[in-house]
């Protein structure tokens, strides 16, 4: 397996952090949530959460 592909180049990481704040600012959710709907925005994924 390639793990280069789960890399982020440096303008990418800027964006998931953005994005991670964006998130914590508006919808007031824990850091780790925050984290991983960030995560899963960037890379185009379907997030499935029991919730």
């Amino acid at each position: 397996m390639n793990s280069s592909r789960y890399l982020l180049d440096t303008n990418a990481k800027v964006a998931l952090i953005t994005r991670i704040i964006q998130i914590r600012q508006h919808y007031r959710v824990p850091l780790p949530d925050a984290i991983i709907v960030s995560t899963a925005v960037q890379m185009n994924a379907k997030l499935i959460t029991a919730d």
